[in-house]
């Protein structure tokens, strides 16, 4: 059980710069997806070119231009021949295009566990965007780091190893805002989330969960 006493604080968007999908020039509301990979790019060091070639451009809107060309909807019903949606709302896509703006294997969609997720951040590995039910219409977020008690955390070797029940807070970079204010709050830079949250809204009860893992160059 949490007694209030932080061992370690694990967060790796800490000091970075925050992307919000509020500015953006494409689709400002429905563009978490894109935005969330921004976010996860400039923590992991991921460089884009076509971003460096033309820094008048945001990131996110460089992404979701990429998403939105037909190539990218090839690419969607490939995988899924009976979509409905956009390619910018999946988390295959958005990989895909983030991928193809780097040249090459910057990121990837697998099935994590909430333990995998932690160990990636623990291991500085990268970060994890993934969608989440924190907004009526679901919602992409970064999962950039979280709050344990457990004294052996430095230690831990295996996934397994990490035990949630020490874990107090969560913590994310959320494009649209701080969810613990209903998003008055329109900065979603560091935000702390409990686990309970974290354990309804983004795992969704379940034992694993559709992942962008973005990893640290």
């Amino acid at each position: 059980m949490y007694t209030g006493v932080t061992f370690m604080i694990i967060n790796l968007s800490n000091k970075n710069k925050y992307f919000s999908q509020r500015d953006n020039f494409l689709r400002p509301s429905g563009t978490c997806g894109p935005t969330s990979a921004a976010n996860a790019i400039h923590i992991c060091n991921i460089d884009i070119p076509e971003y460096n070639k033309h820094p008048e451009k945001q990131l996110e809107d460089i992404i979701t231009a990429t998403l939105q060309t037909e190539e990218a909807r090839k690419y969607m019903l490939s995988k899924y021949p009976a979509a409905s949606f956009n390619p910018w709302n999946v988390s295959d896509c958005i990989v895909w295009a983030v991928n193809k703006l780097a040249g090459k294997k910057v990121a990837e969609c697998n099935r994590l566990s909430e333990h995998e997720m932690f160990y990636t951040l623990l291991k500085n590995e990268g970060v994890i965007v993934v969608g989440t039910s924190l907004t009526p219409s679901r919602h992409f977020v970064t999962v950039v780091g979280f709050d344990t008690e457990q004294s052996d955390i430095e230690s831990v070797t295996d996934p397994q190893d990490i035990d949630t029940n020490f874990i107090s807070k969560i913590i994310i970079d959320d494009s649209w805002g701080n969810v613990m204010t209903d998003y008055k709050d329109r900065n979603g830079y560091n935000v702390s989330i409990p686990y309970s949250v974290f354990v309804k809204h983004i795992l969704e009860y379940s034992k694993e969960k559709m992942c962008q893992k973005y990893f640290m160059q």
